[in-house]
Order: C-alpha cells, then structure tokens, then sequence
C-alpha cells in the first residue's frame, strides 16, 4: 500500500511487504526514510508520537518545522501549544503489529519546541494527548 500526501510536506508514503516497516521519502528527492515495524509496534497504544524526522521549511515568510505523527488506536485532530492550533492532515493508515496506525503531516513554528497538546479521538470519545515536538533539542518552551 502506498499513497501520496500532498499537504504539508508532499511525500510518498508507504507500507514495505516484506518488513511491515513504514517508510517516507520527500518527492523533491530529500529525506528517505523508514521506522522499522519492530519498534512502531513498541509504542504504546493507544499513543501518538513523532515519526521519522522533522523538515525544516518556510511557512508564510517563517521557517517551520513539518512533523509527521505516528497515532496507534486513536485518531488526531489537532496539536496546539500555547494557545495555539495547529491543524493535522491525515496522510496514511496501515496495521502494524494487529494495530492501525495512522501518519499525519502538521507544520509548527521553528521556535516553539515542547510538549504539545494533541486532541485525539479514542473509542469516539473526544480526550487529551500529548506530544514532544523539540526537533533541535533545545530549552523547549511550556505549552
């Protein structure tokens, strides 16, 4: 299974056959990568996370950080920090280890590094989660 996520950060994403990995490469020919099945299936569940790596872009005359956030039985509808929202785009779903993970795509300031709030959807229930997003491993700021 493979698909293309125009959002954000356009990438082609896709599930290896062989490995169950999920991999990730940038369609300007940058980033290549894969997060390997064994460890995906170590994250707990239900969870979210970061995936991968993080991209360093210009947003709106800003530079930002692309982020993709791994979610295992849960879906994501938004991160915020500091009052505020910073919308997610859905961008893969495939079973990992009997558990469905979906990849979402967001964009964060640069200078807004710490733990964010993310809005998730478990079982329907609308609950709270939360996120590291600190790309440069900085003195992360309080969201």
């Amino acid at each position: 299974m493979m698909e293309y996520d125009g959002g954000h950060a356009p990438s082609l994403i896709w599930q290896t056959a062989s490995s169950g990995d999920i991999c990730v490469a940038e369609v300007d020919g940058g980033v290549t990568g894969c997060s390997k099945a064994v460890e995906i299936e170590k994250r707990p569940t239900p969870g979210v996370g970061t995936m991968l790596r993080f991209r360093l872009v210009d947003s709106q005359g800003r530079q930002a950080w692309t982020v993709l956030l791994i979610a295992g039985g849960e879906s994501v509808e938004k991160i915020s920090c500091r009052q505020q929202d910073f919308p997610v785009r859905k961008a893969f779903t495939a079973s990992v280890g009997g558990v469905l993970r979906t990849v979402y795509t967001t964009v964060v300031p640069r200078d807004l590094s710490g733990d964010y709030r993310v809005d998730v959807r478990r079982d329907g229930q609308p609950l709270a989660d939360h996120v590291v997003i600190n790309p440069e491993q900085v003195a992360a700021v309080q969201c």
